[in-house]
């Protein structure tokens, strides 16, 4: 079966009206501006993806059996390129979206949900109605910032997900990154951060 699907959102309006840029650069607003006056909102972000997964039938082989399956999909979250005028266009914000472990995990990783552009591409299979077994491969540039270098970064997972009952779950994953310019500075110059991950989510 073939699924194409998207999404997108705009913001737009007052962020901030009579905004005063403080003067401590630790200050959570010192970034927005570097203008004092009302500040508006002009943000974007959206994704386009198609889908196609495997669906055997009596005479399939055994490998159509796993429900082989591919993703691929582009990402555009929008980022504010201008911090000297009244306007600002980072997205406020694109939580939840975790396809990989390292860059846009909020559990394990860098919790990246605003400012950048991202193709991914997911290969899988499911060899039991419970167990997923797939590998994701994301490549992560800044979507606007004249101030910042470009690259984010190129990240690797293997994750393997097994839903044992409604209620309980498992999950395993390896992740790396590489060509991180834009980490490099805050992990100590590690050009491959990596992580492992085990889970068990509960619920009741």
């Amino acid at each position: 079966s073939l699924t194409l699907y998207g999404e997108a959102y705009g913001q737009t309006g007052d962020l901030y009206e009579g905004f005063i840029r403080p003067a401590d650069p630790k200050d959570p607003w010192h970034w927005l501006s570097s203008r004092d006056g009302t500040i508006i909102q002009q943000a974007f972000a959206g994704y386009l993806g198609i889908r196609c997964e495997a669906k055997p039938t009596e005479k399939s082989g055994s490998f159509a059996r796993w429900h082989p399956y591919f993703d691929i999909s582009y990402w555009w979250i929008s980022g504010d390129k201008d911090p000297h005028d009244r306007r600002n266009q980072d997205f406020l914000t694109y939580e939840d979206v975790d396809t990989t472990l390292i860059l846009e995990s909020d559990r394990y990783g860098c919790d990246l949900d605003t400012n950048y552009e991202a193709l991914k591409l997911i290969v899988g299979c499911k060899p039991h109605s419970k167990v997923r077994i797939y590998i994701v491969f994301a490549n992560v540039r800044k979507a606007r910032d004249y101030t910042a270098k470009d690259r984010i970064g190129r990240e690797v997972d293997l994750v393997i997900r097994w839903q044992y009952t409604e209620d309980l779950s498992f999950k395993f994953g390896l992740a790396n990154v590489w060509q991180a310019d834009y980490m490099l500075g805050g992990l100590a110059g590690r050009r491959h951060p990596c992580i492992a991950v085990a889970q068990m989510v509960l619920n009741f």
